[in-house]
């Protein structure tokens, strides 16, 4: 079973702009992603519309910067930043959410990681760390499959920062525009994940660089991608974190409306739920 859901921005989650479009809204599920700026600015307003059954916030995303790398710096810096998630999940807390997605870190050279399976076992040292609170809050750490240098971009250093802990309280986050240069593997890593899978951020790409288009746009394979989905056993959070596309008019600053945004993202999922239907081989 999976359930869609689209990535909306802490900033977003407190304009007047998205407040009045999710009123009209179909899809009222959402994962909240916040911004290392201002962490905390959209919660206390969303706690109050969950309670109110106004939405779902079905994953959040832990801010993702120098702040929340545990596989880098000095203990010191590493408890700070153990610290720092710690109090991020106990704020989240009247939430009541399932899902939390998490990066390894910001991106760094080569240069910066030159031994990257120690840093992942620092990573996973604060892992262990935070696994009572994960049990406390009853909820699943997601480690997100990140792009280009970052630490955690492959399936393998994914499994080796996940591997070994309880599937319940430790998942993966599988995203499907970050493994770059592999686009034809995306429908396999579905099935390698296994039972570890918790979410997937779903959007389309050129296979040089994430351009988090909406889906069919780019190279990847959906008819496939959707087919493995429905293959797995356990429940599935689709995230539909998708932006690019949107922006191409983006001139005079001008960003498109909320109630745009949310519905090209419904419409991607009606999409997705009938790609195995579209034909593909038309003439032109």
């Amino acid at each position: 079973m999976y359930r869609y859901a689209y990535s909306l921005s802490g900033e977003e989650a407190v304009s007047s702009d998205w407040q009045s479009a999710n009123k009209s809204a179909k899809l009222k599920r959402v994962e909240l992603s916040c911004s290392r700026n201002a962490p905390f600015i959209a919660i206390p307003g969303m706690i109050k519309m969950v309670e109110a059954k106004e939405i779902e916030v079905a994953s959040i995303h832990i801010p993702f910067g120098i702040e929340t790398e545990m596989g880098f710096g000095t203990l010191e810096e590493r408890q700070s930043h153990l610290e720092f998630i710690a109090e991020f999940l106990r704020q989240c807390a009247p939430f009541k959410c399932r899902n939390f997605t998490m990066h390894s870190g910001p991106e760094r050279t080569p240069q910066e990681i030159p031994d990257r399976p120690a840093a992942i076992q620092l990573l996973r040292e604060g892992i262990a760390k935070l696994l009572p609170l994960l049990k406390e809050l009853d909820c699943s750490l997601n480690l997100e499959l990140l792009p280009r240098n970052c630490l955690g971009n492959t399936p393998e250093e994914v499994e080796a920062m996940t591997s070994g802990f309880p599937e319940e309280y430790i998942g993966i986050c599988l995203d499907t525009n970050h493994y770059n240069g592999h686009a034809d593997l995306i429908p396999s890593l579905i099935n390698r994940f296994g039972s570890r899978l918790k979410t997937l951020h779903l959007s389309d790409c050129d296979g040089v660089c994430e351009a988090h288009w909406l889906p069919p746009q780019g190279i990847l394979d959906w008819t496939a991608i959707m087919q493995e989905i429905r293959k797995v056993p356990q429940d599935l959070l689709l995230i539909l974190e998708c932006y690019g596309a949107l922006d191409l008019h983006n001139w005079a600053n001008k960003r498109p409306l909320s109630s745009t945004r949310i519905r090209s993202m419904e419409k991607t999922a009606a999409i997705l739920e009938s790609i195995d239907k579209i034909n593909w081989n038309i003439s032109f």
